[in-house]
């Protein structure tokens, strides 16, 4: 990964498939089917707050990041929001768009 250029970002947060009913092979091996779906669900959340750490890593100071998800699962989405805008104290929430 390299540097974000023109202070704008996107951080796709490979979800749990519930927006499209079928999982990536990153996250069929990141999560092995013997996990519950609980347990699977949190690492899930707490894999994409990893892929946002390094996102805003990546941003020029004031850039702008777009974070993403195909869930409905609120830990993946509204929880992983909440807990970005608590651990950086600059960052904004911005206008959300729900499909």
């Amino acid at each position: 990964m390299g540097r974000c250029r023109g202070g704008c970002g996107v951080c796709w947060g490979e979800g749990n498939g519930a927006g499209f009913g079928s999982r990536s092979p990153a996250t069929t091996t990141l999560l092995p089917k013997r996990l519950s779906l609980c347990v699977q669900l949190r690492a899930l959340a707490a894999y994409q707050r990893a892929l946002l750490h390094t996102a805003v890593a990546l941003l020029d100071a004031g850039g702008t990041l777009v974070y993403c998800t195909c869930t409905v699962n609120p830990d993946e989405n509204e929880g992983n929001v909440a807990w970005a805008l608590d651990r950086w104290a600059k960052a904004r929430l911005g206008t959300t768009v729900r499909s």
